[in-house]
């Protein structure tokens, strides 16, 4: 009895397949993928008419056990569906061997293609219908990849439209039944394909990425002809286009879009045509897509639009408002083919379609006050513009009018009017210099609002406001520039600046009154003494006795003090005692 030559280690066939098979052209290159056997099964000579199909491995070949003498095939299923409508650019199978009788005998193993089997035995063997060939040149001994070139036979299954096969594994010739050939193959059968899959139909026909759509009208005599391709495999695509079923053209994709040009002098004016396209990967075709029409015009209309409007009109002083929306009704003027008008006032720009009668109406703000100009465009189908037609009115002012007072030393009061009586301001909306943040206020009958600011620095107070209509527009901004200063007054009850009046040892009292913000004190230095002295100020009013010792002019100065302690000089007072 034979001692089989077990394999030390067992590799995963499907790694060693893709490591070591070759990568085809790129030109329809596919896409590589392993197939498993679906199903296995061996036959013994010793028990003709069982089915073998379990156990570890399965012998091939003449083996010997204590029964005695036995010869095996192996047979596997492969199923083809999913290599349904490929092209295969190359298929290597790979029977895994576990066993061999003897190393010194060269391998002998054939590979051969069956009728489909399910249920084979010895007795009743498939048809053998082809020989597939024996491995490819490998060691002798266990090798856990023996590699056989299945692409002519699963090629030739797929053109026959079958969906599985079964090839079995066996010796050759008169070496089936010796014993020293025999060797044992793994349960599993795998092939490694590189199949081409045929480019998917394109889609999404147009003239240009964002041109005419199937069905529409181009102004460009010299269009790009657009579809969205795809290709399973990644496989640059060539795409051919068909124009009017006799001139062909043709252009390379980009990944997944392709344009294909057309060149000056194919397309006429006034003309309908049709375009079908399809993609090659080198290989295989794509189906050819539906067919696209689409005409053609390159005369622009000839004269611009008739432009009227009720709402603003060409007299001063005007009417409605920057933010107020009027009516412009836009004409053809003669044009047959109109089918959208657009416009600008510089300010804003739209577009409205037009009715079947090449009409339309627009609901436009005119953006500005005074003279405003509104040129008006109209389109044909194809989108060709016609000449500019500028329509002037002129627009009344809605500007708010600002009224600023000071009701008090720390405060000033904003009294607002203005805004249009057709859209009148629901809110009005001020800033202070140049800060973005706005505070609304809201408006009352006929647009009027007052809100007051407290003083918080003394100088130039910079207010800026503009409104918010009913309609949700924007009245314009107006400024206001107010000056808040920073003054001190000083008086005495008895001695008037710049006089001589009182005498030595008659009393009075300084009263000192500031605006200057931040004040919180007041400090007096009297010239005849030199001494400073400090009183709280409230309000920015503070008051002190004062009674001179000596005859002759003297100088009071006043100091203002702010909460953090900072001290300047603020005025002086100079009088004559009597």
């Amino acid at each position: 009895m034979r001692t089989w030559k077990r394999a030390v280690g067992t590799l995963v066939a499907a790694c060693a397949v893709l490591a070591t098979t070759a990568v085809p052209a790129v030109a329809g290159q596919g896409t590589p993928q392993w197939v498993e056997s679906a199903s296995w099964a061996g036959t013994d000579l010793r028990t003709p008419f069982k089915t073998i199909t379990t156990g570890e491995d399965v012998p091939v070949g003449a083996w010997q056990d204590a029964k005695g003498l036995h010869v095996s095939k192996a047979y596997y299923t492969i199923d083809l569906t999913s290599l349904r409508g490929t092209a295969v650019v190359s298929a290597s199978g790979f029977a895994r061997e576990t066993a061999v009788t003897d190393c010194a005998r060269p391998r002998s193993t054939e590979l051969w293609l069956t009728e489909d089997a399910t249920a084979p035995t010895y007795a009743h063997q498939p048809r053998e219908l082809a020989l597939i060939g024996g491995s490819r040149a490998t060691p002798t001994c266990v090798w856990p990849t023996v590699e056989f070139d299945l692409k002519d036979t699963i090629t030739k299954a797929l053109a026959a439209g079958r969906t599985k096969i079964t090839v079995a594994l066996r010796m050759s010739g008169a070496k089936q039944w010796d014993p020293r050939y025999g060797r044992r193959f793994g349960t599993s059968f795998g092939v490694s394909v590189w199949a081409d899959h045929a480019p998917d139909k394109p889609t999404a026909l147009r003239l240009g990425l964002n041109g005419t759509e199937c069905g529409g009208v181009t102004n460009n005599p010299t269009p790009d002809l657009m579809a969205t391709v795809w290709d399973t495999d990644h496989d640059q695509l060539t795409a051919t286009a068909v124009l009017d079923g006799t001139r062909q053209l043709t252009a390379t994709a980009s990944y997944d879009r392709v344009y294909v040009p057309v060149p000056a002098g194919v397309l006429g004016d006034g003309e309908t045509h049709t375009w079908t396209i399809r993609t090659n990967d080198g290989r295989l075709d794509s189906p050819t897509s539906e067919p696209c029409t689409f005409g053609t015009d390159f005369t622009a209309p000839d004269r611009g639009p008739v432009v009227t409007s009720t709402d603003y009109v060409d007299a001063a002083p005007g009417t409605g408002g920057g933010a107020v929306p009027g009516t412009f009704a836009f004409e053809p003027n003669g044009v047959t083919d109109v089918v959208a008008y657009t416009y600008s006032t510089g300010s804003s720009t739209g577009r409205v379609e037009a009715g079947p009668d090449g009409r339309a109406t627009a609901s436009i703000r005119p953006g500005g006050e005074g003279r405003v100009q509104l040129i008006v465009w109209s389109h044909d189908r194809a989108d060709n513009s016609s000449p500019p037609t500028t329509y002037t009115f002129q627009v009344a002012s809605t500007k708010p009018a600002l009224v600023v007072t000071r009701p008090s030393k720390w405060t000033v009061q904003v009294d607002v009017t203005g805004g249009s009586p057709v859209d009148p301001v629901v809110t009005w909306n001020y800033r202070l210099g140049s800060s973005l943040q706005t505070k609304p206020v809201p408006a009352g009958p006929g647009g009027a609002a007052r809100f007051t600011l407290p003083v918080e620095r003394n100088g130039a107070l910079i207010i800026r406001v503009k409104g918010t209509t009913a309609s949700g527009g924007t009245a314009p901004e107006t400024t206001a520039i107010v000056n808040v200063p920073g003054t001190t007054s000083v008086t005495n009850d008895v001695y008037a600046a710049y006089h001589t009046s009182g005498g030595v040892g008659v009393p009075s009292t300084f009263t000192v009154d500031t605006n200057v913000v931040g004040t919180t004190r007041i400090a007096y230095q009297d010239g005849e003494t030199g001494e400073l002295t400090t009183v709280d100020a409230v309000d920015g009013v503070a008051s002190f006795p004062y009674t001179p010792t000596t005859a002759g002019e003297h100088t009071v100065l006043v100091h203002l003090i702010s909460a953090t302690g900072e001290s300047r000089l603020a005025t002086n007072y100079t009088f004559t005692v009597g």
